[in-house]
């Protein structure tokens, strides 16, 4: 299946534009959340055209990770995303691999202490070079940038622990799309809005965590947000903080998460 992803580069979406993508088979429009006001337009759009939405945020590692993806949550419920992809793919000046990973870390914690499914975006090149070729996140759902000009997700370079792609990023619209102003259409920034991309019709999510009787999958997610905040606060208080980071561990091991 077909998905698009546009940026605030992207610009408001026309209705007749997005329909005739829509018509030539994309049934998926990923917004980036750069610009709120534009994502809610470009989101609105394609919810009026029945299309699936998704959104992305692009993560500036030298800057507060976590803060980044808790303001984006009140977008996240307006636009009614299904996946929220943490865009990892910036380059810092000095910032080492560990420090890049630690950035994505916290990222990943509080989308899933506020319950959103979300997954990573980004490409081999980049993993290999800037996080270290980690396996910490490959139980959460790739979006892979591999601009081979091939939609089949089984064409892949393996990477970072993934056996298997939930979205591929295959392609930029053509100079020769853009010219016949078909599905394409440019803007004023680089010539060319979106970039195409292929994706399981039934994408794999991250496993879920074990059952624990008595206790709902959002809240225990709920949950481990409060536990993984005050083993935090734990840590910072001496004495009494080191019972808090004990119990928080053992209720974090009872629901299935990582200590």
């Amino acid at each position: 299946m077909t998905a698009l992803d546009v940026s605030h580069h992207s610009g408001s979406l026309q209705l007749q534009k997005l329909r005739a993508a829509r018509d030539a088979g994309v049934t998926r429009l990923v917004v980036g959340t750069q610009h709120h006001e534009i994502a809610r337009q470009q989101a609105g759009v394609a919810l009026m055209l029945g299309l699936e939405v998704q959104a992305y945020v692009y993560l500036y590692f030298a800057a507060n990770t976590a803060e980044r993806v808790r303001r984006d949550l009140p977008l996240l419920r307006a636009i009614g995303a299904t996946r929220y992809w943490l865009d990892a793919e910036d380059t810092p000046p000095g910032m080492s691999a560990d420090a890049k990973v630690a950035g994505l870390r916290a990222a990943v914690e509080a989308a899933a202490a506020a319950g959103v499914p979300h997954g990573i975006y980004t490409a081999r090149w980049w993993w290999t070079q800037h996080a270290g070729n980690t396996t910490e996140f490959a139980h959460l759902p790739l979006w892979t940038a591999q601009w081979d000009g091939q939609a089949d997700l089984h064409v892949f370079t393996a990477y970072g622990g993934w056996k298997s792609l939930s979205m591929k990023q295959y392609r930029p619209a053509t100079a020769a799309e853009v010219k016949a102003g078909g599905v394409w259409f440019p803007d004023q920034a680089t010539g060319v809005w979106c970039d195409v991309n292929a994706y399981a019709e039934a994408p794999v999510a991250a496993p879920p965590p074990p059952a624990v009787p008595g206790v709902g999958l959002d809240q225990r997610t709920q949950l481990r947000g409060v536990l993984e905040q005050l083993k935090r606060d734990g840590a910072l208080v001496r004495n009494s903080g080191d019972a808090m980071v004990q119990r928080a561990d053992a209720a974090l091991a009872l629901l299935g998460g990582e200590s």
